[in-house]
């Protein structure tokens, strides 16, 4: 998910910075995808990360 134009806004006092929040969807098959923590342990792969690309 890009938030580069909120991020922008937060910076430049357009809009609060609130944090984020990400909820499940409902999918087709009538199940819930699936978010992990920062702290969760089973697989730190699947942890949440904020990637900052220079020059965006």
């Amino acid at each position: 998910m890009d938030i580069t134009t909120l991020y922008n806004d937060w910076q430049n006092g357009t809009y609060p910075n609130y944090g984020l929040q990400f909820c499940p969807v409902n999918n087709a098959n009538n199940n819930f995808d699936e978010l992990y923590s920062g702290d969760y342990i089973g697989d730190p792969t699947l942890r949440p990360k904020l990637v900052i690309v220079p020059g965006n």
